[in-house]
């Protein structure tokens, strides 16, 4: 473990996403209204996302309150393509406060008429950055599935999302949207950003299926991966998701002495932090042979990776409790 070099501090896309994501959106919205409009309608989506933030910090009904309030401007001073792109902002905010209150129903509603808004927008209007909205609320549709125990359908639904995002092909994602070439190819740098993102998404909740259901993580990868076709590997971003991938198949396949020949020299690669989240989840399949093996050091070997996870790896403190749970490498 102490040969393993630490990650890179620097991020592993060579333009910073967000931003350009704000300046693609302004330009598409201009064609639709003058500078002050637009630079409104932003400002209104800003504070639907502060929203959400509400919602997940424990304050549901405090941020539907003021969702409301929002959705009352949007209706007063916006209209036509304008309108229906602040709108559908708050559809996704509301559907996120019923998702907590687990009526999922309503959520799921909501979720697809925030879906609906968006398609629209992306065919008819050219807001092509909107494309990746309608995903995310793709992925909340998945959400909602396994919240209800669908969750093979849950499951194929991201698995269709990964695989468009890597191959341009629909799959199962409804609408004629998914079959039009020229939206995936469009804006090939948005694209590539979604696609680390949605993994890195994909390998924590693995994590915590691992912790969460014992023994249902290697269906649950199946379920999410059989729909991800053969890729092109034409980025080093997705150089490492295959590797990713490649090694949880061998160690599903408990093919464990190739396992861990080939985790260490991914390991051995330096790679960005945005990464660490891959290293966290093949760990835990680490710990896990420790946990099952004979040998007489397995406890000082558990520890070590315990010390790495805690001192080197830069994710969310609360999965490395549920991994390692603690400097001692006992798990949680």
């Amino acid at each position: 473990m102490s040969d393993f070099p630490d990650s890179s501090p620097e991020s592993p896309l060579a333009y910073n996403y967000v931003k350009l994501m704000h300046i693609l959106q302004r330009k598409e919205a201009l064609a639709f209204a003058d500078a002050a409009t637009v630079e409104e309608a932003i400002g209104l989506t800003v504070q639907y996302g502060r929203m959400s933030g509400l919602i997940n910090q424990g304050k549901p009904e405090e941020a539907l309150a003021l969702v409301q309030q929002l959705d009352e401007v949007v209706e007063e001073k916006l209209s036509h393509e304008i309108y229906l792109y602040a709108k559908q902002w708050g559809l996704s905010v509301k559907a996120l406060y019923y998702y907590r209150k687990k009526l999922y129903g309503r959520a799921f509603s909501l979720t697809l008429e925030c879906i609906a808004l968006n398609e629209y927008l992306v065919k008819i209007a050219g807001f092509g950055t909107l494309l990746y909205r309608c995903l995310d609320q793709h992925a909340n549709l998945s959400r909602l599935h396994f919240s209800q125990g669908q969750r093979e359908k849950g499951a194929r639904l991201y698995g269709s999302i990964l695989n468009y995002l890597l191959n341009g092909e629909a799959t199962d994602l409804p609408g004629t949207l998914y079959t039009d070439q020229r939206c995936w190819e469009a804006i090939p740098y948005v694209r590539e950003a979604s696609v680390l993102e949605h993994f890195k998404s994909t390998v924590n909740n693995l994590i915590k299926c691992n912790v969460y259901k014992k023994n249902q993580e290697k269906e649950l990868f199946f379920l999410l991966f059989d729909p991800v076709k053969e890729f092109e590997i034409s980025t080093p971003e997705r150089r490492l998701i295959y590797n990713w991938l490649y090694l949880k198949k061998i160690f599903y396949n408990q093919d464990y002495e190739l396992f861990l020949h080939e985790f260490t020299g991914f390991m051995q690669e330096p790679m960005s932090r945005s990464f660490d989240i891959f290293k966290l989840s093949l760990l835990q399949n680490v710990l896990y042979l420790l946990e099952g093996s004979g040998i007489k050091n397995k406890a000082s070997g558990a520890q070590a990776v315990a010390e790495f996870v805690n001192g080197k790896l830069n994710v969310n403190d609360n999965l490395k409790l549920l991994v390692c749970g603690g400097t001692d490498g006992a798990p949680r």
